[in-house]
């Protein structure tokens, strides 16, 4: 007999609401959807007399000893590979095939546990500093596509049938992780796993847990605070830190800081001072400093705790800005600045230097005059050395407008009278 007379031919019937009937090659996969109802046919065209056995692998309790293999309703337990064995009425076995059954079913049984203790809390708590691993076990096929989440933000993204691929045994759980490295207090909140595959257009699944940190108080968005605010006089100045910790902080000192000018503002009765604290999400509390009626620069320092070290202690600044008003307050007396642009100006300037040449020319006319009568009234002065020829050339530009009078000289009218004993030099003119 030939060696084609011998080749099993399996036939698949998937039936719906119209069964159809399709050949296999040896090794072929077929999905199937959970619930749906299905066949499979496996005979020898040469053999009217052979008796046909189906076997499923990892499973020794399954025996189908029939040519048609039959699911209603598939199950995701019907999923694994089937083989499809002919043997003649000696028993001898003539071929066999394998088939293997893909059966889709939406996600169900999941699990999230910590750090591999058992899955049974909703809420787990460490220390800060604590490295913390998240594994969330989901069951469904094909694996599903796995979201995380923290305080309704996705963190990661896990697509699963990359990881495991469509060839897992069935029944056992995907897994999934996220770790925390070193926790802090940024990192406490609800994690949420949820995944989900669309068999069945069914909705996505989850479960989630809660995780606590012990931590001691830090400020939020350190970076992006600012540490110094501005002021005019007489304004009111609010101050706001957003801080993190668990448990919650509260003050412990608020100070004005500085050498003479070092006070506490949490004493009762100050009305130039109040502070409020408000609880915000999560671990973060809002603490809200106000100064009212500021009327100079001041240093400022305010310290939190929670029992936790260390205490947080934050360092600030108000400056009071300096305008007309505040110079006014201060000295009295403010130069006023006129603005001019342009043509307006040059003219000034021109006018103001002219003012200034024709001043200085009288001045120094004045003087020169001034100079002129000393030597005269004063005949010392010709014994003075060389001063005696800066007076000769005074003499040259302003020369007497009358001639000597009696020892007089009149220059522009203006007489000096010489009332000296003192013989004059004999060689003055």
């Amino acid at each position: 007999m030939a060696l084609g007379h011998w080749l099993a031919m399996l036939l698949l019937m998937v039936s719906k609401s119209n069964p159809a009937a399709v050949s296999l090659m040896r090794g072929s996969s077929w999905r199937l959807d959970s619930g749906t109802e299905a066949a499979a046919n496996c005979s020898s065209s040469q053999c009217a007399s052979c008796h046909v056995t189906w076997r499923k692998q990892g499973d020794s309790t399954f025996h189908w000893g029939n040519e048609t293999l039959h699911f209603n309703p598939v199950k995701k337990t019907d999923h694994g590979n089937y083989t499809c064995t002919v043997e003649d009425s000696e028993g001898r076995q003539l071929k066999n095939g394998t088939l293997e059954i893909l059966v889709n079913y939406p996600t169900e049984n999941i699990s999230l546990s910590v750090n591999n203790l058992p899955p049974s809390k909703t809420r787990y708590k460490t220390k800060e500093g604590a490295n913390v691993t998240l594994s969330c076990a989901v069951d469904g096929f094909p694996p599903p596509l796995v979201k995380w989440h923290k305080d309704s933000g996705t963190v990661k993204t896990d697509n699963l049938t990359l990881t495991y691929g469509l060839h897992q045994p069935v029944g056992k759980s995907f897994l999934t992780s996220y770790h925390v490295t070193g926790a802090g207090c940024v990192d406490e909140g609800v994690y949420v796993c949820q995944a989900g595959n669309s068999v069945n257009k069914t909705a996505p699944i989850e479960i989630l847990i809660k995780l606590e940190v012990e931590c001691a108080p830090k400020l939020q968005d350190a970076a992006k605070q600012p540490w110094t605010w501005s002021a005019q006089r007489g304004d009111t100045v609010v101050v706001n830190f957003t801080v993190l910790s668990n448990p919650e902080s509260h003050v412990a000192a608020w100070r004005r800081t500085g050498a003479g000018t070092g006070r506490g503002m949490l004493n009762q009765g100050d009305a130039d001072h109040s502070l409020n604290e408000t609880a915000v999400d999560g671990n973060a509390r809002n603490f809200v400093l106000s100064h009212y009626n500021v009327t100079e620069t001041g240093q400022y320092m305010m310290t939190v705790t929670n029992g936790l070290h260390p205490n947080l202690t934050l360092n600030y600044t108000i400056l009071l800005l300096v305008d007309k008003a505040v110079l006014n307050d201060q000295s009295g007396i403010v130069p006023e600045v006129e603005d001019c642009v342009d043509a307006v100006c040059e003219y000034k300037s021109y006018i103001i230097g002219g003012c200034v040449v024709v001043g200085a020319g009288i001045i120094a006319v004045v003087a020169i005059i001034v100079l002129k009568c000393k030597r005269r009234t004063d005949p010392a002065a010709y014994f003075m050395g060389d001063d005696d020829i800066i007076f000769r050339v005074i003499e040259d530009i302003l020369p007497p407008v009358t001639p000597h009078v009696a020892g007089n000289k009149n220059y522009f009218n203006n007489s000096c009278n010489i009332s000296s004993n003192r013989p004059l030099h004999d060689t003055l003119v």
